[in-house]
């Protein structure tokens, strides 16, 4: 996977710096996207669920590309969640697998999500293979062209874990 596609030098600390920004703003639209919903009014529409979304997948993207430049040095330039799993090292996708599906079984939403969609798969790959370009896609949630998101969290902090693993970031 990622054959043809430009690799990129980036510095690897800034690379975490910008990761964790877009990390910390996903949790905070996602907390002001929950008080809307528990609000006295009790909206039907959510206006930080893609905004927390895009944050989301691109802290995901940037760890991804960070942990790689820890690895080997460099990048992919790509948005593709599947491309960037697969071009890291197999120790750093079994550590990241297992991680997230640790975080996935403790979190009550999805366990609430699969109980309402028997046919859901948190598998990593599964979860990758949905999510893969949710970044770009969320751009343009006016063209009503998203299904959901789900994972992405718990995947932001299953790289992102393994990335203070290997001492990256310091």
């Amino acid at each position: 996977m990622g054959q043809g596609l430009a690799r990129e030098t980036p510095d690897a600390k800034s690379v975490f710096a910008a990761a964790t920004g877009f990390d910390e703003s996903a949790a905070l639209l996602h907390q002001a996207n929950n008080r809307v919903l528990s609000g006295p009014q009790r909206y039907v529409t959510t206006p930080y669920l893609w905004p927390g979304v895009v944050c989301d997948a691109l802290a995901v993207e940037l760890y991804m590309k960070c942990l790689a430049v820890l690895e080997r040095g460099d990048c992919l330039r790509t948005h593709s969640l599947r491309i960037l799993f697969a071009d890291l090292s197999p120790d750093s996708q079994a550590e990241i697998a297992q991680t997230f599906e640790r975080l996935i079984a403790a979190n009550p939403l999805a366990q609430a999500m699969k109980a309402q969609v028997p046919k859901v798969s948190f598998a990593i790959h599964d979860v990758l293979r949905e999510m893969d370009l949710v970044f770009e896609q969320a751009r343009y949630v006016y063209e009503n062209q998203l299904r959901g998101a789900y994972g992405l969290g718990e995947l932001a902090q299953a790289v992102r874990k393994r990335i203070l693993e290997l001492g990256g970031a310091a």
